[in-house]
């Protein structure tokens, strides 16, 4: 499966960096999110990709904000 990138870095990558960062475990981060453990980690190891909802619910669970630019959509 084809890793979306962003800013040369991975979902995979940001989403396991951002939460190591702010010290919340795989599963803390997974109930505060609202999606599944196993998801989490296939995103982290690159196994998935988060569709927008789900990426969406991570990124607001770690306080972070997604910015769309016109050529990622």
């Amino acid at each position: 499966m084809s890793e979306k990138k962003i800013e040369g870095l991975s979902y995979g990558t940001i989403i396991y960096q951002s939460r190591k960062r702010k010290g919340i475990s795989r599963n803390a981060l997974a109930q505060l999110a609202g999606v599944s453990r196993k998801s989490l980690f296939n995103y982290e190891h690159y196994s998935a990709v988060p569709n927008v909802e789900q990426l969406s619910k991570i990124a607001k669970a770690l306080g972070a904000e997604i910015v769309w630019r016109e050529h990622d959509i």
